[in-house]
């Protein structure tokens, strides 16, 4: 880097003394890297992720999750001459970077590595290992130290697996080819100053004839089993991936389908007794800080047309917990012959396989991660065998120094309509209940920054006990479940947390449909496992659940236990962040899986008072919710049993409106519920509280628009649309009354493009198809002015608007106006329209998405 004097008044710059450059290396053997390119990547150009250090042995190697639903892998990365790899006493002729991928037996990987850039100097030594650490291939330049200058700068090979497993591709410079790949920097290399040194590469692998794409074009699509796309999917090409998205088709009237109601064939042969699985998974894009994708429904037709097989929110073997509403198909063909693949957008599975369009599927809020259409991709695999996942290995070692503390427990419950507490125990086939069994963990200590993982292991297969368990709850409290644990035999036998708060929950329905001796109680053991980067808890890190098929199964508590509550606090101020202390006194004995006690508020969303996340608990476990968020279930182990939290200022939540923080003066009652349990002591059955704002807060009259707040009334003249479950306003019969000209002279309107899916089949329609029709009653010679504007969102990092289309009609649905967004350049212009009436009469205003402008009115 250069430092030079600038120009300025009252001096002169010497001619020869000006400026001074810099250089700053890593080590003694740095070199030059290519140009940053502004990705974040300290690159040459391009944002291919880096190499990370230290990755020199099979322990310690990078994976690159290769595999059906990721066929390609590339990294760019440095032989040596980093302060990394000095600090940890490698030089650069030892340094070695080692790549972990998996294949199944008889499967190809291409690899190829060479050097980075012009100015790169590496000849590189590529070797594969495998489990075991043997070497099974490598590919070196074959010189001698007199013919050193032939050697090549890159190195290639098409490795195929001798059987299923993880093998490694291990990257080294020239001459360094006898290195132990269990052992860092057991090896050398060759270094030749400006000629042959260990520089920069860029390392790909992938996997061999597996990729596929669809063929949606503006003119052409694969939406009818006539059109489907034939895969060479063979005993020698038994693996296909394919890259595929539902997608709007508009510009071609002859071809048009929406993203909801597009369907991807693809033509497959089998034999009789082929067995084949399709395994769908959504492309995540990011709506609304939601990650969200199409969710693919899956079908398999026959040569007929006929539907034999249907998938809709299944998960792979491997996918537990992650699956979220995809596909998932294992398939055996009764006889030999053509079969046909359907994919298509969630919810879509009324379509005719032989007419374009004929379905639609479903699109809901960012929050269900469901979006209209996007990327998918299908892993097809054809007689698989065994298990190609990863099995669970434990940690054997002792956690590091200071690391957090983790406890760990379950909390049975059975529950009845209106949150009755049926039992304390889970009860699988209760009628009219439901079983919940919470999964909590409480962490003392600082959780890093991105979260803590944590392990949970059974030595039961519990995939058959819970619904549900394609993705995380959504009333999951202070992380997320990651993954699945698995056994050799792909048996779920565990799961894998990411903590983010010191207080998490993780609750789950038990499956009533199990398949089990319904006379025979089942207990199931979860605990933590070792783990170097966190402590099990002595005293919290193991718990026995026993399912009970139905309450007759569950045993007499013997003496019921009688349980009172109080509190230290009873006048709360949010502004002051004032700390409560409710204390839950059980008498008499408490059975060894805890009592589990109902606590209510009396009013919906009383637990939003409250910082819960943070609460402090002593004797229990974390609590647990009813729906109505109105009040708690709390399972102790101690006869005396607290939670501390402090109250919860809605003044720091940018997300409410300073309006509707300010809630003056409010009083709670928060009372004991009765279950069968335990008796309520009558001199401590509840407890009042007051919650002020600040201590000067008075009483503040509801506005009466539910959000709980002062605030002022919504204003009097906005109209809402009014698409609903069973009401469209997508007609002049069925459009929305504005009241301007009748009532008033000036309205608003907000509404929705919407997708409607759970309407009847003749009133769904897509949001390009979705039309809010909005009526007026005009004088002979008005003039009305009207203009619409996008409420704007974000997909994938990307500001979106609707770009509405206006159009204008009378009472026999004639065109008589129409607006368009227009777009020029980077300027958005919404479309506006001005219209004089020509007679006396009512007039109406259809509101649809960009380029929606053939509809009819009617």
């Amino acid at each position: 880097m250069t430092f030079a004097l600038q120009p300025g008044a009252g001096y002169a710059i010497a001619p020869d003394a000006g400026a001074v450059t810099v250089t700053i290396a890593d080590n003694p053997e740095s070199v030059v890297l290519p140009p940053d390119d502004g990705g974040g990547d300290g690159g040459d150009g391009d944002d291919t992720p880096r190499e990370v250090e230290f990755n020199d042995t099979i322990a310690d190697a990078t994976p690159t999750e290769l595999g059906f639903g990721k066929p390609q892998y590339e990294v760019v990365g440095e032989i040596g001459g980093t302060s990394r790899t000095t600090r940890n006493l490698i030089d650069q002729g030892e340094d070695v970077d080692m790549y972990a991928f998996d294949l199944e037996a008889g499967q190809t990987a291409i690899l190829n590595v060479e050097a980075d850039g012009e100015e790169s100097l590496l000849a590189p030594v590529l070797r594969i290992f495998d489990a075991a650490g043997n070497e099974v291939a490598i590919v070196e330049n074959a010189v001698t130290l007199d013919t050193v200058e032939e050697a090549e700068r890159s190195a290639s090979l098409n490795f195929t697996a001798p059987e299923t497993g993880t093998y490694y591709a291990a990257i080294s410079n020239l001459g360094n080819t006898f290195y132990d790949p269990n052992e860092q920097g057991s090896g050398s290399g060759w270094t030749f100053e400006d000629e042959f040194e260990p520089d920069p590469y860029r390392f790909s692998i992938e996997l061999e004839g597996v990729l596929v794409e669809d063929n949606d074009t503006v003119s052409t699509n694969n939406d009818t089993i006539a059109d489907a796309l034939a895969l060479d999917l063979t005993s020698d090409n038994p693996n296909l991936f394919v890259e595929a998205e539902f997608k709007q088709r508009f510009e071609d009237r002859s071809n048009t389908a929406d993203a909801t109601e597009d369907v991807d064939f693809y033509e497959v042969q089998l034999n009789a007794g082929d067995r084949i699985t399709v395994d769908a998974d959504s492309v995540l894009i990011d709506f609304d800080g939601f990650p969200s994708g199409p969710a693919p429904d899956l079908k398999i037709f026959n040569a007929a047309g006929e539907e034999l097989v249907y998938s809709r929110i299944d998960g792979a073997p491997d996918e537990f917990f992650i699956a979220g509403r995809d596909g998932y198909l294992d398939f055996t063909a009764e006889e030999t012959g053509t079969y046909y693949i359907g994919a298509s957008q969630y919810r879509n599975d009324s379509y005719d396989p032989n007419e374009v369009g004929s379905g639609s599927g479903a699109v809901f809020s960012p929050r269900f991660g469901v979006l209209a259409g996007g990327e998918y991709t299908l892993s097809i695999a054809l007689n698989p065998e065994g298990f190609n996942g990863e099995v669970f290995e434990e940690f054997t070692g002792t956690p590091g120094e200071d690391v957090p503390v983790v406890a760990f427990t379950t909390a049975p419950g059975t529950f009845g309509r209106g949150d009755v507490v049926i039992s304390s125990e889970l009860i699988e086939s209760e009628p009219d209940a439901t079983g919940i069994l919470d999964f909590t963990f409480s962490v003392e200590g600082e959780i890093p920054e991105g979260g803590l993982e944590v392990l949970v292991k059974s030595e039961t297969d519990f995939s058959t006990y819970f619904e549900g368990l394609a993705s995380n709850p959504r009333v999951a409290v202070g992380g997320e479940i990651i993954s699945g644990l698995y056994d050799a035999d792909g048996g779920l036998i565990g799961f894998k947390a990411l903590l983010t708060a010191n207080n998490a929950r993780f609750p789950y329905n038990a499956n009533s449909d199990r398949d089990d001796d319904p006379t025979t109680p089942e207990t199931v053991t979860f605990s933590l496992a070792n783990s170097p980067d966190y402590a099990a808890s002595e005293i919290s890190s193991s718990s026995e659940v026993t399912f009970y098929d139905d309450l007759s199964q569950v045993p007499a508590t013997g003496t019921v236990p009688q349980v009172g509550i109080s509190v230290d606090q009873t006048q709360l101020i949010e502004s002051e962040g004032t700390e409560v202390t409710l204390t839950v006194t059980t008498t008499g004995d408490i059975p060894d899986d805890g009592l589990l006690v109902y606590i209510d508020g009396g009013e919906r969303g009383f637990l939003g008072e409250f910082d819960v996340f943070n609460a402090q608990i002593s004797g229990g476990t974390f609590p647990s919710p009813n729906g109505a968020a109105s009040g708690f279930f709390f399972r102790v182990f101690e006869n005396v049993a607290t939670i501390t939290l402090e109250v919860f200022d809605e003044t720091t939540n940018d997300q409410i409106p300073p309006e509707d923080a300010l809630e003056g003066v409010e009083n709670f009652t928060v009372a004991l519920q009765l279950t069968d349990d335990y008796t309520i002591d009558p001199g401590a059955a509840s407890v009042d509280i007051t919650i002020l704002d600040n201590p000067d807060s008075v009483p503040i009259d509801d506005d009466g628009n539910g959000n709980g707040g002062g605030g002022t009334d919504d204003m009097a003249n906005v109209v809402t649309d009014n698409d609903g479950r069973n009401t469209i306003d997508d007609t002049l019969e069925t459009a929305v009354e504005t009241g301007l000209g009748l009532t008033g002279i000036e309205v608003t309107v907000e509404g929705t493009i919407a997708v409607r899916w759970r309407n009847s089949p003749e009133q769904r329609a897509d949001n390009t198809e979705d039309v809010d029709m909005y009526s007026m009653n005009l004088q002979s010679g008005d003039v009305v002015d009207i203009s619409a504007t996008s409420v704007p969102f974000i997909l994938d990092g990307i500001e979106q608007i609707t770009a509405p289309t206006l159009r204008l009609f009378d009472e026999a649905g004639n065109e008589l106006a129409i607006a368009e967004t227009i777009f020029t350049d980077d300027v958005v212009e919404e479309p506006s329209l001005s219209f004089t009436a020509p007679e006396a009469g009512t007039y109406y205003v259809g509101v649809s998405q960009y380029l929606t402008t053939i509809m009819t009115p009617r």
